[in-house]
């Protein structure tokens, strides 16, 4: 949605409600996602409550994503232990673990989309260790494996700048322990991330070193020091 087009949105809004008609799932989605953009969390969860059947999954991938981009990765976070029914165990993505979930009594089970969202919200806040930690917790717990999308939502231009070892463990991790080939976008992300990065770096060093010779030429010899003695 454009902005421009949140007011035609907000009319369609109404005049679906004037005609008494029952939004479906796919309608409440969009309702979640147009009341997020504009901040209205209020009416986003009420649209929210009130999904159930075989949308709710939706409606939850929905409602986290509004959640992330709110900067609510806290919300974000309890409302996905809340919908796997995991909240009764532990709020630690750490301890999280598949025979807790065969117990958990959940509310609906979530997809690879779920995943998804939470690590894109994760990545774009920075927190990489999160982010992966959600894709130890798709595979290790609820049996969904990663695709090389999962990783590409972690490994930005910008995350690989800011967060450049991080990102290329993350890349390494791929192979390793998860057998995906790192396509061609993820390894020239870091090439380009790593060598942006030593450009930086040289950058920097010639700044310090110009710095110091300056200094150096100030207050590097005894003849223009005030203090030095004066000899006929």
């Amino acid at each position: 949605i454009y902005v421009k087009e949140y007011e035609r949105a907000f009319e369609v809004v109404k005049e679906i409600s004037e005609a008494g008609l029952q939004p479906n799932a796919s309608t409440k989605g969009f309702l979640i996602r147009l009341y997020g953009r504009t901040g209205d969390l209020a009416a986003a969860r009420r649209v929210f409550d009130g999904v159930s059947g075989g949308g709710a999954v939706l409606a939850y991938n929905d409602m986290l994503d509004v959640l992330g981009m709110n900067g609510l990765v806290d919300e974000m976070r309890q409302l996905f232990l809340k919908m796997t029914g995991l909240a009764a165990f532990t709020n630690d993505l750490s301890e999280l673990t598949a025979d807790a979930y065969r117990q958990a009594v959940r509310v609906v089970a979530p997809d690879r989309e779920t995943f998804h969202v939470l690590i894109k919200w994760h990545s774009q806040y920075w927190d990489i260790d999160t982010a992966t930690q959600y894709v130890r917790v798709m595979t290790e717990v609820f049996d969904i494996q990663p695709v090389a999308k999962t990783f590409k939502l972690i490994i930005t231009p910008q995350t690989a700048v800011r967060e450049f070892q991080k990102c290329a463990s993350v890349g390494v991790l791929m192979g390793e322990k998860y057998g995906i080939e790192p396509p061609v976008y993820i390894l020239r992300t870091l090439e380009r991330a790593g060598k942006k990065l030593a450009s930086m770096e040289e950058k920097i060093r010639k700044s310090e070193a110009q710095r110091s010779s300056v200094f150096s030429g100030l207050f590097g010899s005894s003849s223009d020091d005030p203090s030095a003695p004066v000899t006929a």
